[in-house]
């Protein structure tokens, strides 16, 4: 991907690399007009697009296994959670399996529809979380799984979040950190096997050298900054389903984290890791680890 393909809300210089150098490009903006062309854009194909709700479904109790993990570290059973992007509403009848309260929530009909024929006892409520329609202070957690990089106004979403917490409450988030080097090394690697490249990211070995550095110099400059700095991309959905192709937001939790201090949260955790690898890289680098595992607390 181009560096010219990220874009942020305000206008700060991104870093990269180039032939081992750190050079500042001019700094790019992606208009609040055009995130929200493509908020409609994801509207628009979520509501309509029956293949990509055939891959959510395909989608078993392991593939939740890291959402499931981090809701039992941080809530009790019996707590009232809002669970956003929910799609299908697999993982919430997998929450309400394991004893909370959930309200399922995303913003496509087609795949509440299909959610309510496969789990009629299930709360879902069709809403954009730009606007959650829940009177503040009324919930023990808001979670999100894989659902924060198709967002197109981060600030705006963790704003609700954290309007919608009762005071103790949670708000836990786990993506694929999309600015993680580690990412474009294991495509490096495998496509020095003669395997597949990543679609999007890293579908050849020029792209994936390309995308290394520039994840590393985003990283870098990130964590030099006092502000968070939220990195946009414009979603091409039609492009492959599956694979980040729809996300909007370069989703890292260098972003998140930041901007929930600023306002006040209780950041107890920022990655999340399962294979021994990943472990160890989330211990010695947490900013850079492939997965956010994000649980921040509103105060008492």
């Amino acid at each position: 991907m181009p560096l010219s393909s990220l874009y942020v809300d305000s206008t700060p210089i991104i870093t990269c690399i180039a032939r081992g150098t750190v050079v500042s490009p001019a700094p790019v903006t992606r208009s609040i007009e055009r995130r929200s062309e493509d908020r409609q854009v994801l509207r628009e194909y979520y509501n309509t697009n029956e293949t990509y709700l055939e891959d959510l479904l395909e989608h078993d109790e392991v593939y939740h296994q890291p959402l499931l993990e981090l809701v039992g570290r941080y809530l009790y059973p019996g707590a009232r959670l809002l669970e956003l992007g929910c799609g299908p509403a697999i993982s919430t009848r997998l929450l309400q399996e394991r004893g909370y309260r959930p309200i399922g929530s995303d913003l496509s009909m087609l795949f509440l529809r299909k959610a309510r024929l496969e789990n009629r006892e299930l709360d879902l409520l069709g809403a954009d979380a730009l606007s959650i329609p829940i009177a503040s202070e009324s919930l023990d957690g808001v979670v999100g799984f894989e659902f924060i990089e198709h967002v197109t106004d981060v600030s705006s979403v963790l704003t609700e979040c954290i309007r919608v917490l009762k005071p103790g409450g949670f708000l836990l988030i786990h993506s694929p950190n999309l600015c993680s080097p580690f990412f474009p090394l294991l495509d490096i690697f495998s496509l020095l096997r003669g395997r597949p490249g990543r679609p999007v990211f890293a579908e050849n070995l020029g792209m994936a050298v390309r995308w290394l550095a520039q994840c590393v110099g985003v990283s870098i400059d990130k964590l030099l900054r006092s502000r968070p700095q939220f990195l946009y991309r414009k979603p091409k959905p039609e492009e492959h389903i599956g694979g980040d192709a729809d996300s909007a937001y370069l989703a890292c939790q260098i972003d998140l984290s930041k901007f929930l201090l600023r306002n006040h949260m209780i950041v107890h955790q920022i990655c999340h890791a399962q294979s021994r690898p990943s472990r160890i890289v989330a211990k010695l680098v947490p900013s850079m680890a492939p997965f956010i595992g994000l649980a921040a607390q509103k105060p008492e």
